[in-house]
């Protein structure tokens, strides 16, 4: 299963099927006040036709426990719905939960995206986020195409869960490469620092 996003950014985007439906819908504001720690998420009810929040992200300053909102479902401290371990890509550390059915699955970030796979030491792919490919490329590598979720068959029992968990995870992502770009160009712009 894919969901197709309106824009190359994940946290500022609708999801639709693959046959054009918006699904979903992650409305984290680039424009919202710093203080402002909160990203809802939004689903289709296919009812009225309309999106409602079933879930939504809190994410607090260091010193302070994010908060995983999903609808009655649960509210939890990420750090205990997440066991984190160091991560081998260059985005953070990877993020370990129990799903529904009782197995472990661990999202793995890097500096370009997020993977999550079965945590059963064969890496099974679960969902892979693909970033859009954009026309300039095309010519070299491919054809261009808009940036995807893509949620394998394996994990096509916990759409939602999964919707929750990464945006959480790339909320966290691009939080940690942001503050790394930050610092290197602090360290251009002051080579003392070096």
């Amino acid at each position: 299963m894919k969901f197709i996003l309106d824009t190359a950014w994940p946290l500022r985007a609708t999801y639709f099927t693959e046959q054009g439906a918006p699904t979903y819908r992650i409305n984290r504001d680039p424009n919202a006040d710093p203080l402002e720690r909160k990203t809802p998420i939004e689903k289709m009810d296919p009812r009225s036709g309309n999106f409602f929040t079933f879930a939504e992200l809190e994410v607090n300053p260091p010193g302070y426990s994010d908060i995983l909102r999903m609808g009655n479902y649960f509210q939890q401290n990420a750090d205990l719905f997440f066991r984190r371990e160091p991560g081998i890509g260059s985005a953070g550390d990877d993020h370990i939960f129990m799903g529904p059915d009782g197995c472990q699955y661990r999202w793995k970030a890097n500096a370009q995206f997020c993977e999550l796979v079965l945590n059963n030491g064969l890496n099974t792919p679960v969902a892979t986020f693909h970033s859009k490919q954009f026309d300039i490329l095309s010519c070299v590598m491919q054809d261009p195409y808009p940036a995807m979720l893509e949620i394998f068959p394996i994990g096509e029992h916990m759409i939602d869960l999964i919707m929750v968990t990464y945006a959480y995870v790339e909320r966290i992502r691009r939080a940690f490469c942001d503050e790394r770009e930050r610092r290197r160009q602090r360290r251009t712009a002051n080579p003392s620092l070096l």
